[in-house]
């Protein structure tokens, strides 16, 4: 029986190659970039966006941008990419970690109205694995307390509250173009604002950064290719899950290799790749995604909602919150596992893949400690989470599967 790998690259081989040759002439394109941003912006119901090389350094010229007060808190959930801590910072700003509602993905929405302080200036809440806040809920706490409200919808392209598109209930909102978004452009990131203003000061900064370098680029083309290669049903099946199954007691070397950010540290400056332009081969990769987007978005919460449907929680797995008025992403299925790694040794040798958390628990890395981060939810969640496969190209039939091995799972438990 062919394997059901954790993932699927969005972008098809002969993109990646036509990126890879392109990616050897000139980087320059300017109408190229401004046309993907309209057309990315379009989609929100806005008239432009923002490129930037990556969505931390779109975050970081967003708080440059907005005119906070020196020493303002710019408040963030408690699991999320390490770095994020270090743009606050950089950008001359307090980080202020908020915890996670018990065993679930949104905000503690108790915890936030705990650690909202007069200097709390910025929230960046974030959908993560396509799981909506209860956006009006938020919006009105960061109204009443004159907090600029940020979404992070990186992980939630299609995901909607109430039938309006997440991204649009913000004074801002980033996304990532990276590894496995639903729009990628390689590395990349893009930032929608409701004031033109802003927009118009957000575009000088990014018109400002450097050249960009190919080797960084290149590399993440090459990567995408691998991992395209190596998820490819046949070959994971025939080699790449037994592999895993071989050498699963070291870790799950699948999941550092697709890992961005493989170390935390605490920077004191930017890394000079940070300091670049987004170029036009990635806005040419954007722009070809943008057609099919909403289709493809609609086959992955499609097949969400159905596995969803399908288990049984129970003590040993389960599922996470969701709001009742929330059209979830489904950018990846989280399950809450009493023993994670039990249950993906289970589902491996029933031949369906799935993959560890890969986000940081923010409170516990040792680069930040001393900064006063607590998120004990945040923690809990981060070390019981596991994912199983979730994509567009997935059909009733693998979904059938998927939940097949898990109640399988839980009656041999």
């Amino acid at each position: 029986m062919t394997a059901i790998p954790r993932l699927s690259i969005p972008l098809p081989f002969p993109a990646l190659l036509r990126t890879a040759a392109a990616l050897a002439g000139a980087q320059g394109g300017g109408a190229e970039i401004a046309a993907f941003e309209r057309a990315f912006a379009a989609r929100y119901g806005r008239q432009d966006a923002v490129c930037f090389c990556r969505a931390r350094m779109g975050f970081f010229h967003l708080l440059r941008c907005l005119d906070l007060a020196e020493g303002a808190e710019v408040l963030i959930g408690g699991l999320h990419v390490a770095d994020f801590v270090n743009i606050i910072r950089l950008a001359g700003f307090v980080p202020v970690v908020v915890d996670l509602e018990p065993r679930g993905f949104r905000l503690d929405e108790d915890d936030l109205e705990r650690k909202l302080s007069p200097r709390s200036a910025v929230l960046l809440v974030t959908h993560l694995s396509g799981y909506v806040h209860d956006m009006p809920r938020l919006r009105k706490i960061c109204d009443d307390r004159g907090v600029m409200l940020v979404e992070d919808c990186s992980q939630a392209f299609a995901a909607r509250y109430d039938g309006q598109r997440v991204g649009t209930f913000g004074h801002a909102a980033i996304f990532s173009l990276s590894l496995l978004k639903s729009v990628c452009t390689l590395n990349g990131g893009i930032v929608l604002a409701e004031d033109p203003a802003l927009l118009e000061r957000l575009h000088r900064a990014a018109e400002a950064e450097g050249a960009a370098s190919r080797g960084p680029m290149l590399a993440e083309t090459l990567k995408n290719l691998v991992i395209k290669t190596a998820t490819w049903p046949p070959l994971f099946s025939l080699t790449v899950l037994p592999l895993l199954r071989l050498t699963a007691a070291a870790g799950d070397w699948f999941a550092r290799y697709q890992k961005t950010n493989k170390t935390v540290v605490l920077r004191d400056r930017l890394p000079p790749v940070f300091r670049e332009r987004f170029t036009a081969v990635q806005a040419r990769l954007g722009m070809s995604l943008l057609p099919d987007l909403d289709a493809r978005e609609s086959k992955r919460q499609a097949a969400g909602r159905l596995l969803r449907s399908l288990i049984e929680p129970d003590g040993k797995v389960a599922l996470p919150p969701q709001c009742d008025s929330a059209d979830n992403g489904y950018w990846l299925f989280p399950l809450v596992v009493e023993d994670p790694a039990r249950l993906k040794a289970a589902l491996s040798r029933q031949g369906v893949d799935s993959a560890p958390m890969l986000l940081a628990a923010l409170s516990t890395e040792a680069a930040f400690a001393g900064m006063g981060f607590s998120a004990p939810n945040a923690e809990w969640t981060r070390a019981h989470t596991l994912f199983v496969p979730m994509y567009p190209t997935l059909d009733e039939t693998d979904i059938r599967r998927i939940a097949a091995a898990i109640a399988d799972f839980q009656r041999a438990s």
